[in-house]
């Protein structure tokens, strides 16, 4: 019975080992809009929850940042970085 305890035992610590621990991370963004003639500049922070390991909510965040001309004279940028 001792046998069979230390064995269950054992296993039950290596799956919790290799087990990936999933968190909720936070997306920290900040969005830019200047240099238009036509429209006024702006800018704004937002934040979203990410709820994965460490490594694949840095890859998600980082999915978001992005920077664009909108045909106007004005560029879009989008900054995202994982808190």
């Amino acid at each position: 019975m001792k046998k069979l305890l230390t064995i269950v035992a054992a296993l039950f610590l290596t799956a919790l080992v290799f087990t990936s621990c999933k968190k909720d991370y936070t997306c920290a963004c900040t969005y830019n809009y200047t240099g238009s003639a036509f429209f006024n500049d702006t800018s704004y922070a937002f934040n979203t929850t990410i709820k994965d390991t460490k490594k694949n909510a840095d890859a998600t965040c980082a999915l978001a940042n992005s920077s664009l001309s909108d045909g106007f004279g004005g560029t879009q940028t989008t900054t995202c970085n994982l808190k």
